[in-house]
């Protein structure tokens, strides 16, 4: 899927946090973070009203302490794709 938004997604220890360039949204769990993004992306301006909008949420690798990061098998450790409907 190619991705008209790349965000970076960290969880904070209370909630799941998607930030860019131009949208941050956050929510305790990924159902609320996507419906909060879905406020943020529309609220942007960014999109037309009935866009499908594609949005690519890749995990900070950089929140994993380092001595962990040799267990982790893959640069995809945590990454998820939706597509919001402004």
């Amino acid at each position: 899927m190619k991705a008209d938004i790349i965000l970076s997604l960290i969880h904070d220890g209370q909630y799941w946090v998607a930030t860019g360039d131009t949208v941050t949204a956050r929510g305790r769990s990924l159902d609320e973070l996507d419906d909060n993004l879905r406020q943020a992306i529309a609220g942007s301006g960014m999109f037309a009203e009935g866009t499908e909008v594609r949005v690519r949420l890749q995990m900070a690798m950089d929140i994993i302490p380092h001595w962990m990061r040799q267990y982790n098998p893959s640069p995809d450790y945590f990454n998820r794709s939706i597509t919001i409907k402004v």
